[in-house]
């Protein structure tokens, strides 16, 4: 059973841990690439190099994976305060230095982010919606790439309303 309705795959990734905190981050990543989404939710769905795995994939044509329940596991990406996150990977449509995301996978992320403000009551700030190298005690990192569009993904009008 999917937490997130759009999903268009769900299962739960051997990469998580059970949650332990509440939810009050959205933390975006993205893969730093152009895996196709159905190779990278191998890599996340199996026992990986990097022990990673985000609760949602978002794809470059905008759709989503569901890797984890979030209500019951924590992603492993961002380290300590994953358990107090959900998070998204989204494939890449540039590479380095910029590493542009598409617009489809824009609508997706603005979609869930007003799914986690109205399901955990993540505000709608850049406090709580952040990029992978905002995250507390993140490392140096490019991550989610240069977009510049993650402000868009809080200031939609739909988002905004749900208020």
């Amino acid at each position: 059973m999917s937490t997130y309705p759009a999903a268009a795959r769900r299962g739960d990734s051997p990469n998580s841990s059970p949650r332990t905190a509440p939810v009050e981050l959205f933390i975006i990543h993205h893969y730093a690439g152009f895996t196709p989404p159905d190779q990278a939710w191998n890599r996340f769905m199996t026992a990986n190099d990097r022990d990673v795995c985000p609760t949602w994939q978002v794809n470059a044509d905008g759709s989503v994976f569901e890797c984890m329940d979030p209500d019951r596991r924590r992603p492993w990406t961002s380290g300590a305060v994953d358990n107090r996150a959900v998070t998204v990977e989204t494939q890449n449509i540039t590479g380095a230095p910029d590493w542009l995301c598409s617009d489809a996978s824009h609508e997706a992320i603005a979609a869930l982010v007003a799914f986690a403000h109205a399901r955990w009551g993540i505000p709608l700030d850049r406090a709580h919606v952040i990029g992978h190298r905002e995250a507390p005690g993140a490392y140096a990192t490019a991550c989610p790439g240069g977009s510049g569009r993650w402000n868009f993904s809080i200031s939609r009008p739909e988002n905004r309303s749900s208020m």
